[in-house]
């Protein structure tokens, strides 16, 4: 169990949706398409706080609009 990241701060879908005001299912989507890392524990989904910044980053810099 020593291995286990400690410190690790994460968002909860509904958390991550608020900050960024939009819907729990934009969220939801970029993690079943892999765009967003995310842990599923059982029916829980964890976003690591740092790959919702990084993924936030690359939507950012994107070349593609939004649809």
């Amino acid at each position: 169990m020593s291995d286990l990241p400690t410190g690790v701060a994460y968002y909860t879908a509904r958390e991550l949706a608020d900050h960024l005001r939009v819907s729990t299912m934009t969220i939801h989507r970029a993690i079943d398409t892999g765009d967003l890392p995310a842990l599923r524990l059982g029916a829980a989904v964890r976003i690591p706080v740092t790959d919702a910044h990084d993924w936030i980053l690359t939507r950012l810099t994107s070349k593609e609009t939004t649809r």
